[in-house]
């Protein structure tokens, strides 16, 4: 037998607005710190769209070494908070493996990049600006008089993406 003054189930209650409020503000926190979490993880790996600008050097030509202009390619590089991927490089100058080093520069306490192979090229990148050199010498010592690598020089820009 139910009394007047009690409810009719008392199996369900309807939750307090503050305990529905509560739970709302809960779930946006949780919401946002992944969003922000997530957000940093993207920053700290930032992909960057680069072009040679110009590029320049030497071809073996009928055994002797002629100016010669080559087609400008595009890379893409991938930018840390420390620098930059060794594997971004590498895929860059199109070799296997690099060995990068963070430098400041003499005149200003700026941070530049620079890399080296193991085949003569070496790569310079400054990140303030987004802009670099690479630099593919290998072919000048090659000892084979019938074939030699080119030789090159070029400057890139990159832009974020």
């Amino acid at each position: 037998m139910r009394l007047a003054h009690q409810p009719a189930c008392t199996c369900y209650q309807q939750p307090s607005f503050k305990k529905t409020m509560q739970k709302i503000h809960i779930t946006l926190l949780i919401i946002l710190s992944s969003v922000l979490f997530s957000a940093k993880a993207v920053a700290q790996n930032k992909p960057l769209a680069c072009y040679e600008d110009a590029k320049a050097g030497l071809d073996w030509k009928n055994g002797r070494w002629v100016t010669s202009t080559f087609a400008e390619r595009r890379f893409t590089l991938v930018q840390t908070k420390d620098g930059l991927t060794n594997q971004s490089v590498a895929k860059a100058l199109g070799v296997w493996e690099v060995s990068c080093k963070n430098t400041r520069h003499v005149n200003h306490d700026r941070l530049h990049i620079s890399c080296i192979d193991s085949t003569g090229s070496s790569f310079y990148f400054f990140p303030e600006t987004l802009k670099g050199a690479i630099s593919e010498m290998w072919g000048a010592t090659t000892t084979s008089t019938t074939y030699r690598d080119r030789v090159s020089v070029s400057v890139f820009s990159c832009t974020p993406f």
